[in-house]
């Protein structure tokens, strides 16, 4: 990330097409303009709210927050095949008694 020229660490925490939640360890102000970067994307926005560590960032135009985060842009039937392999096959409920 990037603030009035100065260079500093940050980890995205949370990501959605207008901006993102961001932990460092010195956040900008609020009304700050930042730059945020990660490989070749980029997004310019200005800090919206801030408390402790933590930061909100609105984007000033459009982004894809799968970039942002490293995640692959997937399909929903992916996402549903994972969520099935991740549920128990039998599940008993409610919890039989001895």
């Amino acid at each position: 990330m990037t603030v009035d020229g100065k260079a500093m660490p940050v980890t995205i925490a949370n990501a959605s097409s207008t901006g993102l939640m961001v932990r460092c360890d010195s956040p900008p102000d609020i009304g700050a303009r930042v730059d945020v970067e990660r490989g070749d994307a980029r997004v310019s926005g200005k800090v919206v709210w801030r408390r402790g560590r933590r930061f909100g960032f609105h984007s000033t135009g459009p982004m894809d927050p799968a970039v942002l985060v490293g995640a692959q842009p997937r399909d929903a039937l992916d996402l549903l095949l994972d969520k099935q392999d991740r549920v128990p096959s039998r599940i008993a409920w409610p919890p039989r008694r001895k």
